[in-house]
């Protein structure tokens, strides 16, 4: 449902933060908050799709902890980015 609201706001145009996240998060909405959604829903449907529940391999750890650090980068990356365009820098 969070997802749908963040959607309907950027559709009509509407950028400004929500406060969605708590005070701390002053950054105007963008696509990037639905791509982020995507990928924590994506993980969820991922995890319920385990047959049972297991115990993660150290590899696995590590791979999981690798990508999300990559993926937490990329989106940082992305913001400042998108941030640094708007404010024409």
């Amino acid at each position: 449902f969070f997802t749908t609201f963040l959607a309907g706001r950027l559709r009509t145009g509407v950028r400004a933060p929500c406060g969605c996240f708590g005070a701390a998060s002053a950054a105007e909405l963008s696509g990037l908050d639905l791509v982020r959604n995507g990928l924590l829903g994506a993980l969820a449907l991922a995890a319920l799709a385990a047959d049972r529940p297991t115990v993660p391999r150290p590899g696995h750890v590590v791979l999981v902890v690798a990508s999300a650090l990559l993926g937490a980068s990329g989106l940082a990356l992305a913001r400042r980015r998108h941030h640094v365009a708007d404010d024409g820098g």
